[in-house]
């Protein structure tokens, strides 16, 4: 890519509040972990099933965090959140994030052909500490619809643009409901935004690990 072709993309990125840079770069540049961060298990299992994980793990080396070290924590990731079901979650995954910090009952669900009361719960979480982890938990203690969340009732500022890291899919849709969903696969999806810039419309598509935004490209 030609410096003076990736300058202009992040100026026009930044123009209609996107910070990333353009066309295929995988690791936004403003996102810094927080000063002292420690890792759980329960975080380290979801970004190693992340695209961005490798330019995670760069951030988690400078902060003393070996891939020796993740790699341990991955693998008993796995073991605390070893599902009997894709995507569901089993009783006890998430104390390892303490008490859920705001708790919603929902309407009866029906997973594996039973139908019973829900509760969303909101967990926070040490890596991202712009975004929250949403779950909905079962009476036994089961976790499923496992994502990165904002709690809505919260106010968001927007001083430094839509940031990687920070933003989630469902805040992004409320906000440009101009968009299109492309694809959507496992922990990833990709949604086309068509962000108002100059008079006209400059279509960006975002990239999402479990509703968490990873990148921003210029279509």
């Amino acid at each position: 890519m030609q410096n003076g072709s990736a300058q202009s993309n992040r100026n026009k990125s930044k123009a209609c509040y996107a910070s990333n840079k353009a066309n295929g770069c995988h690791f936004d540049p403003y996102w810094r972990l927080p000063f002292e961060v420690m890792i759980t298990e329960v975080e380290a299992f979801f970004v190693d099933k992340m695209q961005a994980k490798a330019d995670i793990l760069k951030a988690l080396e400078a902060k003393e965090l070996s891939k020796q070290q993740f790699d341990s924590k991955v693998k008993k990731g796995d073991a605390r959140c070893q599902r009997h079901h894709r995507f569901v979650f089993p009783p006890g995954c998430f104390s390892e994030l303490g008490e859920p910090i705001c708790e919603t009952e929902l309407a009866p669900r029906v997973l594996m052909a039973t139908e019973e009361e829900t509760v969303r719960c909101i967990y926070r979480v040490n890596l991202f500490p712009k975004v929250y982890l949403k779950a909905e938990r079962f009476r036994d203690g089961t976790h499923w619809n496992v994502n990165f969340c904002r709690p809505l009732e919260s106010p968001v500022q927007v001083r430094h643009g839509y940031l990687p890291f920070e933003w989630t899919a469902d805040e992004l849709i409320k906000r440009f409901p101009n968009h299109a969903e492309m694809d959507e696969w496992d922990y990833t999806k990709s949604i086309e935004f068509r962000f108002p810039l100059n008079g006209c419309l400059m279509k960006l598509v975002g990239r999402f690990d479990s509703d968490l935004l990873r990148l921003w490209e210029v279509r």
